[in-house]
This record gives structure tokens, C-alpha cells and sequence, in this order.
């Protein structure tokens, strides 16, 4: 804040800093301890607030602590387009409040018009929370518009042209740009996978998609199951199968599929 001292708002910076190693290591409690700390020292710092916010948010589960510090944080910060969109995310995903996520997302694209992560979020939010097929669309458009080498938005938007708009043609067009864009995108990979295993019955294609899936990721457990199911069914490689659930096993002994599959 403006009154603070240079030295209490070093010492802040530097108690948050360490704070948020903390995190890393598995001590929120301390590390809470160290972010309050940081906030008596500078009441208005917006680093801790923000990171005392996401350790509630995601360690501690205490959604109405994290949500007082998202708007103190964006009450100091207001012109802040990523303070409004990671709250908007977190009333979307953690409070459920979709009519004020929906207002954050509009106060964020008010604020940076064509920034892609926001609409491509906000098309999700709308597609999924609102059932707003036709803003959807509209919101994916601008969000590739603004960002046309972003895979996750690429990705996103080819599932919607495939789920929401049934328009395949299309859909396979967008998940080979966004694989084109992202080689290493596991997700863009995997999920281009099962569209060509379960919209075109390409279970080449699929194959070889997952097993580039596993160059990106070798412990996905997801695509090791899907491989081994078409290496199981497709191909009758029994041996190539068993491998890779057993491998499955190994990275999730609890996982109910992969043990249905070695039954």
C-alpha cells in the first residue's frame, strides 16, 4: 500500500516468497501462517492475498476465506484482467455461482476484449453452466480469432463443433490444428483419439494417436488403457495389451477400468 514503508513492503515480498515455497512442500499451515504475516506487514499486497487465496482455495478448501481475498485483491487491482478471470474461474468451479461468474467473465472481456485464455473460457462456462449453445459459438470464434495457434482453444472448440454442433467434418479439421499446433498437447492428442476411434472408426489413426499420447506422458493412465483396448480388440496383440495395462496398474493400482481390462 501506498503508507507502507519500503522495507515492510520488501519484507512482505520476501515473507510471501517464502510462503508460497512452503506451499510447494506441503506445509499450508505455516505457509498460511507466513501470508497473513506478509498482510500485516503490507496490508494491501496482492501477491499474498492472491496466493493465501489459492492455498484456501486448493489445500485448505475453504471457499468463502478464498472468495474474501479474490475481491480485496481486486478491489486494490481493479484494472487487473487476470485477478477478474481467475475469480470468474473460481466462482465457476468452486462456488457453482454462475450468475456472478458470468458477470467477473463479462467485466474481464470488457477489459481485454480479445484475450484468447478468457474467451476461451468463457465459451466453456457457457456451453456447460448456461447451455448457451448459440454464445458459445460465438464466444469460441472470437477465441480462436484472437488466438488461432492455442491448442487447448482449438481443442475445445473442435469437441464443441463435435458434441454441441454435430458437424464432424469440421470438428476433424480443428483437432488436426490444434495437434497441429501443440505436437505435445496430451490432452489435444487424446481427445483427437477417441474422435477418430468413435466418430470414424479410424482405430489406426487413434492408435497411433495415443502412442504419441505416451511420448508426451508415459504414466497416462488414460491412454494406456485405450491402447491397450484397441491394440486387445483391433489387432489381437493380447501380449501388447496386457503390457500396457499392467503398466496402467503400476501408475494407479486403484483405478477401476484398468482393472476391469486385466480381468
Amino acid at each position: 500500500g501506498q503508507g507502507v514503508s519500503k522495507e515492510r513492503r520488501e519484507k512482505a515480498a520476501k515473507l510471501c516468497e517464502e510462503g508460497w515455497s512452503l506451499c510447494g512442500e506441503g506445509s499450508p499451515l505455516e505457509a498460511e501462517r507466513l501470508f497473513n504475516e506478509a498482510l500485516r506487514e503490507d496490508p494491501d499486497h496482492v501477491d499474498a492475498m492472491c496466493k493465501l487465496a489459492v492455498l484456501y482455495e486448493f489445500e485448505m478448501v475453504e471457499y468463502n476465506k478464498a472468495e474474501a481475498l479474490y475481491r480485496k485483491a481486486m478491489a486494490v487491482q481493479p484494472d487487473d484482467v487476470s485477478l477478474v478471470y481467475d475469480f470468474a474461474v473460481f466462482l465457476q468451479e468452486r462456488k457453482r455461482d454462475y450468475d456472478e461468474a458470468g458477470k467477473q467473465y463479462d467485466r474481464a472481456l470488457v477489459m481485454a476484449p480479445r484475450n484468447g485464455s478468457v474467451l476461451n473460457n468463457y465459451a466453456v462456462f457457457l456451453q456447460t453452466c448456461r447451455n448457451d449453445t448459440d454464445g458459445a459459438h460465438a464466444a469460441f470464434l472470437r477465441a480462436v480469432d484472437a488466438a488461432p495457434n492455442a491448442s487447448t482453444t482449438l481443442c475445445n472448440y473442435a469437441s464443441f463443433l463435435d458434441g454441441a454442433l454435430h458437424d464432424t467434418d469440421k470438428a476433424h479439421a480443428f483437432y488436426k490444428r490444434a495437434t497441429a499446433a501443440n505436437p505435445k498437447d496430451g490432452t489435444a492428442l487424446y481427445n483427437y483419439a477417441i474422435f477418430l476411434d468413435e466418430r470414424l472408426g479410424d482405430t489406426e489413426g487413434a492408435a497411433e494417436l495415443y502412442e504419441r499420447c505416451l511420448e508426451v506422458d508415459e504414466f497416462d493412465c488414460d491412454a494406456l488403457n485405450n491402447l491397450g483396448l484397441l491394440l486387445q480388440h483391433e489387432r489381437s496383440d493380447f501380449a501388447g495389451a496386457k503390457g500396457l495395462f499392467e503398466k496402467a496398474l503400476s501408475v494407479d493400482p486403484s483405478d477401476l477400468s484398468t482393472l476391469n481390462n486385466l480381468a
